[in-house]
């Protein structure tokens, strides 16, 4: 394991494939690599393919860790598994309205679906936006998120037109519909 965690920032599809071939017996270290930016985006991919079995022990570090960054990449991680319990743990965490919380979770937000999240989201992409979300709220199919996506790319002069982003799309209300 020492070896692997040595080897997590290169990003390398070998040591991503080793670690999600460990399993549950992956997690922790993986939950500890995300206190490092360095290491960061590596484990927040390898424990979203891990899915259900990374939960307890995210959740665990997004309740009980001081560091702000941590924190939200907890959140980001959690976001993207469909789980009960990471979805309990996420509405706690998205009680603050801080926008940067929401930022971490804004694809578990457009899978909920509701209506009431929708201003918050769009300031969200007006703050802290990227391409990748810019890219989620135009394919959302939610004619609001999208037209708050083609705002924030023509006041940036880009294109939203096909997606940059590795992950999935992800649709308005997916979480009501079974997916």
């Amino acid at each position: 394991m020492n070896l692997l965690m040595e080897y997590l920032p290169t990003g390398n599809a070998a040591v991503a494939a080793a670690f999600a071939e460990l399993g549950t017996s992956a997690v922790q270290p993986l939950v500890n690599a995300l206190r490092e930016s360095e290491t960061r985006d590596a484990a927040f991919k390898i424990l979203r393919s891990i899915g259900p079995d990374a939960v307890d022990a995210l959740v665990g570090l997004l309740r009980d860790n001081d560091h702000r960054y941590t924190r939200l990449a907890a959140a980001k991680t959690l976001s993207e598994i469909q789980d009960a319990r990471a979805a309990r743990a996420l509405e706690d965490f998205l009680r603050t309205g801080d926008r940067q919380c929401t930022a971490s979770a804004y694809r578990f937000l457009i899978r909920r679906g509701r209506p009431e999240s929708e201003s918050d989201l769009i300031a969200t992409l007006n703050d802290y936006g990227n391409l990748a979300m810019a890219e989620d709220f135009a394919s959302s199919e939610n004619p609001r998120l999208k037209a708050a996506a083609d705002t924030w790319a023509t006041s940036r002069g880009v294109l939203v037109m096909q997606r940059t982003s590795e992950l999935p799309p992800v649709r308005w209300a997916a979480d009501k519909q079974g997916g």
